[in-house]
């Protein structure tokens, strides 16, 4: 899987048709890992590549703004005072804005698959408690069943809380524990209950699965979008 370094665009040699070669290959990477429905790294990364450079554009924009304006024309008729920039880009930024132009737009169009896939993954999953709950769901067990296979994977979970200066993030770490096969005799009840006698626990722990009708890349797709779906789940059920 190939690579796209962060400071690509300011990065070695600013020439149009060297980055759009280097852009190009990143982003025919992406599209076989997101055809075999891989979602992760890739889909993290085209968003972060993408707003560095719509955030490197509008620094661009503001600093151009600052500067003093020349008036060049008065139209009358509607109104209108016409001004003209006098500093202009020199060949290194006219080279940049070029290196905008195509890659901004090419990378929101594979940022839009991800979306649509990741979309259309996250609505075919299917989130459950597993018996009984405990009225604490900041932490517990998450078992993840991959398509038809018989195999549930457990997670010890817990939910992280950090806050900023304008709003409040939840995260989610977690721990693998073992992979148990479900069978008519080995209900995810009956896993439950191993793990309580196993753990020798105290108290009664909440329990959730999460399944996938079709079978998925587990660690690129399955578990990262199953962990932020269980996340959303958790904070809008403990609102």
């Amino acid at each position: 899987m190939r690579k796209l370094p962060e400071n690509w665009l300011t990065e070695g040699l600013i020439d149009f048709e060297y980055k759009k070669y280097m852009l190009l290959g990143y982003l025919k990477s992406v599209e076989q890992q997101f055809t075999s429905n891989k979602l992760y790294p890739n889909l993290a990364e085209l968003i972060f590549h993408y707003t560095s450079l719509m955030k490197f554009r509008d620094n661009k924009k503001a600093a151009e703004d600052s500067f003093p304006k020349r008036l060049e024309q008065i139209d009358l008729e509607n109104f209108v005072l016409n001004y003209r920039q006098i500093i202009n880009d020199d060949a290194l930024m006219g080279e940049i804005e070029k290196i905008l132009d195509f890659s901004i737009p090419a990378i929101h169009r594979h940022l839009e698959e991800g979306k649509e896939i990741y979309e259309w993954i996250e609505k075919q999953l299917q989130l459950r408690p597993v018996g009984l709950q405990s009225l604490k769901t900041d932490e517990g067990y998450l078992f993840i069943r991959n398509g038809e296979e018989r195999q549930t994977k457990v997670y010890q979970y817990h939910l992280t809380f950090f806050e900023s200066a304008t709003e409040n993030y939840r995260g989610i770490a977690t721990r693998y524990i073992s992979t148990y096969t479900t069978s008519i005799t080995q209900t995810y009840e009956s896993i439950k209950l191993k793990i309580l006698n196993n753990k020798k626990l105290l108290f009664l722990p909440s329990v959730f699965v999460v399944e996938s009708d079709y079978k998925l890349p587990f660690g690129e797709t399955l578990l990262p979008i199953a962990k932020r779906v269980f996340v959303r789940f958790l904070a809008q059920n403990n609102q």
